[in-house]
């Protein structure tokens, strides 16, 4: 029998958010019928290839708030769900999966519910004037997922039964990273990356401040930052306070076809994470599991749960947050070791085949499914 899935999500597709569109092809190529349920529509310029391979569009309902809150006691949105005869709803995200937990009394026992916490749910919310406000996801979701042992416990500490939470990472298809070995460039020119959306969790201030230290020393390196948000503006005053317009870049969003042009291109990753003024933290960090699938050795921070997903040592370094001079100097012994790259790159590469590949994390967590009692 085909199980039958509804994914309920903030906004979708995302381009930012390729980790929960690794969940549903994932699902999908397992033979699951999923349906994607989304609050907003974010109408990007850009979507990833895999959105229109599946046909995830025609896949997906769209409702505003206003429109939500209308329908939570709306016979409609009920039989709505009734009718397509749903075995398991996901929802993704905490704040989601409050909005939605009346699900699981409207519809019953026969509905499996899980609400997966993937970063800044639980660790920005809930402040301390929200104490208390997962009470009832934690109470009445069959299974909550974390997807590293730091949200797990962070789960725990605000009032989620240990027992009831699952860790399991985001996933990626590494079939559509081609793994290609590191070496020194003949003119000695270093290119290094970074992939984030610009927020400040992501620490782009720290890196870019680090960047510009070690070009007083390599002035072959080129930075190139790819992503949006609303620190761009600040970003490129930083880059141009540093004098390093015609070596740092910021590059705005990209599809993963114009992403794997700079992975191929490039000799080390770099993401410094930080902990937001407002709490807000990484998760998990995927994209460190993407860049080493391609080979890039990696320089990250000790920040939650980014050590599971980076040997330090062995695939790349690990640098206290915020420390510019720390990043600098592991920039720099990169640079000064190229025959380092490809040994951290091939270790890395075989470390996220071994603990991320989209087919065996999907399987698990279809298990997952199948284990919940009804």
């Amino acid at each position: 029998m085909i199980m039958k899935i509804a994914v309920i999500m903030k906004e979708f597709p995302v381009l930012s958010q390729s980790f929960i569109l690794n969940h549903i092809t994932g699902l999908i190529d397992l033979g699951c019928d999923v349906d994607i349920y989304s609050e907003i529509n974010p109408k990007e310029q850009k979507m990833h290839t895999e959105v229109k391979e599946y046909d995830l569009i025609n896949k997906t309902f769209y409702f505003d708030e206003e429109e939500r809150m209308r329908k939570k006691e709306s016979k409609d949105f009920l039989q709505m769900f009734l009718r397509k005869r749903y075995d398991i709803i996901h929802c993704h995200f905490g704040l989601t999966g409050n909005n939605f937990i009346f699900l699981k009394d409207s519809l019953g026992k026969t509905i499996k519910f899980i609400t997966s916490f993937h970063g800044y749910d639980a660790t920005r919310y809930p402040g301390p004037h929200h104490k208390g406000m997962y009470n009832e996801v934690f109470q009445k979701s069959d299974m909550i997922i974390a997807n590293s042992k730091y949200i797990k416990q962070r789960l725990v500490s605000l009032g989620c039964k240990d027992e009831k939470i699952c860790k399991l990472p985001a996933c990626l298809n590494i079939a559509k990273f081609s793994f290609k070995a590191r070496k020194c460039h003949l003119a000695g020119k270093v290119n290094i990356l970074t992939i984030a959306r610009l927020v400040e969790k992501k620490g782009i201030e720290y890196s870019i401040r680090a960047i510009a230290k070690a070009i007083e020393s390599y002035p072959n390196i080129s930075y190139f930052i790819i992503g949006e948000g609303p620190l761009r503006e600040n970003l490129e005053r930083l880059i141009i306070n540093l004098n390093c317009q015609e070596k740092i870049k910021l590059l705005g969003a990209m599809t993963h076809e114009e992403l794997m042009r700079f992975y191929k291109k490039s000799h080390i990753f770099v993401l410094s994470s930080v902990t937001a003024s407002d709490g807000n933290q990484e998760g998990q960090g995927l994209v460190l599991q993407e860049a080493q699938a391609v080979g890039l050795p990696v320089i990250a921070t000790r920040h939650n749960g980014i050590p599971e997903g980076v040997v330090d040592g062995k695939a790349g370094f690990l640098v206290p947050e915020k420390d510019v001079d720390a990043l600098k100097e592991k920039i720099i012994y990169l640079i000064e070791h190229p025959e380092l790259w490809e040994k951290m790159g091939a270790f890395g590469r075989k470390f996220v085949e071994r603990n991320y590949d989209i087919l065996d994390v999907s399987r698990k967590l279809y298990k997952i499914y199948q284990d919940i009692p009804i």
